[in-house]
């Protein structure tokens, strides 16, 4: 059987997320707290008057309304994904199969797998050290007559907000279609909108998962000019979108308010922990314009990830990663959480310098 696959799932593993109960869960950039309970009323108020044996109807076009009053742009340049993980194989089976996509690195790491699941040919960039696009080599490997360039920004797991300067002299020095991931550009906040008047290869994507805190209903969108949305749609499954995440998502756009309080609670929190993790010896954390911050540490990574699992913290180790060595990844989460992230990871510094000294 195994002689049937194709090749490209040879290097591939399935996804496995963190499984366990773990008292402080900070390594998926999730948001911290539930979905208010009289919107979850409001939702499943809605969802009780669905029919269930029907297809989702005008509840669809009701969300992709609210969704481009919230975006400040025109219903038909919105394509509503199960995801934008769904966003992003939907835009390689477009653009991308066969073709190159090109991928600064390191980033989301979906980008290449959703390219090698669809046949594109990745090709990773590595960043500057300073977590900076190498503007000009991927222009180098951009001189095909199309193909796909994915740009994660804010950067995920680098924190960074790469400079809208950069992203406009990819856009002018290639035909490749350039999608810009802004699943945290809300923490920023600044967006590569302003430049989709001049550039129709521009496609930016964005999810309900982060400030919206709606990661368990999974609902993307991508944005770009209607000709360009209309090739995405074709490549889009049939009724992608549950009637389940419609309902809350409609219930969240129509009342914004608790995410824009959730938004300044995180760049406070943000602050804090940042302020925490500068204060400790060992430790270099980098400046960030997400809900996470990525630091590094001068003892194994995977020593102070395993040492903090022990103590009920769990974060995300990206050590591995080329100009990564050292690094850790924690979200910021509630105040509890952080000030228990920051006292397991003093702990754990302590312990390891008394090892090292001893």
């Amino acid at each position: 059987m195994l002689n049937l696959r194709r090749e490209a799932l040879l290097t591939l593993k399935p996804y496995e997320a963190t499984i366990g109960d773990f008292p402080v869960k900070l390594d998926a950039n999730e948001s911290p707290f539930d979905f208010p309970r009289e919107m979850k009323e409001r939702a499943l108020k809605i969802l009780k008057e669905t029919p269930f044996n029907r297809y989702p109807g005008k509840i669809v076009k009701e969300v992709q309304e609210l969704l481009a009053r919230f975006s400040g742009v025109s219903e038909d340049m919105l394509v509503l994904g199960n995801g934008c993980d769904e966003i992003i194989q939907m835009i390689l089976l477009g653009f991308g199969v066969s073709r190159k996509a090109v991928i600064p690195v390191p980033t989301f790491s979906m980008y290449k797998i959703a390219a090698l699941v669809t046949g594109a040919q990745p090709v990773e960039i590595p960043l500057t050290p300073g977590f900076r696009l190498n503007t000009r080599e991927i222009l180098a490997r951009a001189k095909d007559k199309a193909g796909v360039i994915f740009i994660c920004n804010p950067n995920n797991p680098t924190g960074n907000l790469f400079p809208y300067e950069d992203i406009e002299t990819i856009l002018e020095g290639t035909r490749f279609l350039v999608a810009v991931d802004e699943a945290y550009w809300d923490f920023g906040p600044t967006t590569a909108l302003k430049l989709m008047e001049k550039y129709e290869r521009l496609v930016v994507l964005r999810t309900l998962s982060k400030s919206f805190g709606l990661a368990g209903l999974r609902i993307g969108y991508a944005i770009a000019r209607p000709e360009v949305a209309r090739e995405i749609q074709k490549v889009r499954q049939p009724y992608n979108m549950d009637s389940l995440s419609l309902s809350v998502a409609k219930v969240a756009l129509e009342n914004p308010s608790y995410r824009e309080a959730f938004i300044r609670f995180i760049s406070n929190e943000r602050e804090r922990v940042y302020r925490g993790l500068s204060a400790m010896k060992g430790v270099i954390p980098f400046e960030s314009r997400t809900n996470f911050i990525l630091f590094r540490t001068e003892y194994p990574a995977r020593l102070v990830w395993e040492r903090l699992k022990d103590r009920g913290v769990i974060v995300r180790d990206f050590s591995s990663l080329p100009l990564l060595e050292g690094c850790l990844r924690v979200t910021i989460g509630a105040e509890e959480e952080n000030n228990a992230f920051l006292i397991a990871l003093r702990e754990v510094l302590t312990e390891l310098e008394r090892g090292r000294c001893s």
